[in-house]
């Protein structure tokens, strides 16, 4: 969210390139309470919370 609004891009490839970190960040390093605070990328490939402190990196 913080990465995306409010900010100005100053071309369409600026604002694709925000949006796509802001996605990555948010898929893979934000934990949410509503599934057991663990991030959307461990739920979705079924990755351990192990993962999570290896930073999903080697997983």
């Amino acid at each position: 969210y913080e990465n995306v609004y409010p900010k100005d891009y100053n071309t369409t490839k600026e604002a694709k390139e925000g949006i796509n970190q802001y996605i990555e960040i948010y898929n893979s390093q934000r934990i949410h309470s509503s599934i057991d605070y663990k991030t959307p990328d461990m739920v979705y490939y079924n990755l351990s919370d192990k993962c999570l402190t290896l930073k999903l990196k080697i997983c």
